[in-house]
């Protein structure tokens, strides 16, 4: 049996619900006995990738066909269109800094400094802040939070063009003599 997958119910439930649920899988307690959120990092390396995906759907164009420069404005369209005003300073930087630096070596570049502000104790004032070695702050539970209302706002917009490129088919899993 194949299932097929909306861009909407990807969206949905691979990117905002599992990615939560991922970020709040607890490890086993350390040597000092203290338990961590052990997946919080690959949660935000999913969310973080997939800010372009929210751009290609903005831009109702193929998901699939690569144009050389085209990623950059996608990623850069969604942080504009559907992410709080506070990021839209650093879109470039984010693009750059953040999103290449997970998607081609799974870890942000030299200027990103990701925090978890329940393991250093960080508040929610410090997310997107500089720190004092000039890197700019991102706290993943900030992060997941605005990344979800992002992922929200592009679901339910009204724009007949968005709603049509969202109820296309994203994926097909099944056996592979079947898709």
């Amino acid at each position: 049996m194949t299932r097929s997958t909306t861009i909407k119910d990807f969206i949905l439930d691979i990117l905002v619900t599992q990615t939560k649920n991922i970020a709040e899988i607890e490890s086993m307690p350390d040597n000092n006995g203290n338990i961590s959120r052990m997946y919080t990092y690959q949660a935000f390396a999913l969310e973080t990738i997939a800010i372009e995906l929210l751009g290609k759907v903005l831009s109702g164009k193929d998901l699939f066909k690569y144009v050389p420069g085209q990623p950059k404005v996608d990623f850069e369209n969604a942080i504009e269109t559907l992410f709080p005003e506070k990021y839209h300073g650093f879109k470039t930087l984010l693009y750059k800094e953040l999103r290449c630096g997970m998607l081609h070596t799974f870890g942000p570049n030299r200027n990103i400094a990701l925090g978890d502000k329940e393991i250093i104790g960080r508040r929610k004032k410090d997310h997107l802040s500089l720190s004092s070695t000039g890197k700019r702050v991102i706290l993943f539970q900030e992060f997941h939070k605005d990344f979800t209302v992002a992922a929200n706002k592009l679901v339910t917009s009204r724009d007949p063009k968005i709603q049509e490129k969202l109820n296309e088919i994203f994926l097909n899993i099944g056996p592979v003599s079947s898709i």
